[in-house]
């Protein structure tokens, strides 16, 4: 599971963004990786979508149990396939981007307040 920040932390600026890469990886030419990718990060956006609104408690619980384990599996995912890429593949550069940036993205699943911006 991903931890929560303290209450002093939270209103400190989070380093890098929120969101998956989605633009960097739109940019790269279309193959069936950066579809694969596309879709695995739209994933915890669906979930999103369903917890809209809800209490920050529950959106913390839902990202927790739903969340949590997509992302661990697309850090896995990405991982993996960057070995099997190019070292100077314009996908390579964008997983590299999402994978240097990695605790900023799961940070929002570690408490019911940030949202997953786009």
């Amino acid at each position: 599971m991903y931890e929560t920040r303290s209450a002093v932390n939270r209103m400190l600026p989070l380093p890098g963004r929120t969101q998956p890469p989605r633009r960097d990886l739109h940019v790269v030419r279309p193959s069936p990786i950066t579809s694969e990718a596309l879709e695995r990060i739209g994933a915890p956006y669906r979930i999103e979508e369903h917890i809209r609104g809800k209490p920050p408690e529950e959106r913390r619980r839902v990202r927790q149990k739903n969340a949590v384990p997509l992302l661990d599996d697309m850090k896995r995912w990405f991982e993996a396939t960057i070995l099997t890429l190019s070292a100077k593949s314009d996908t390579t550069k964008a997983i590299q981007y999402s994978l240097n940036r990695w605790p900023a993205l799961v940070y929002y699943c570690g408490d019911g307040l940030p949202r997953l911006t786009t």
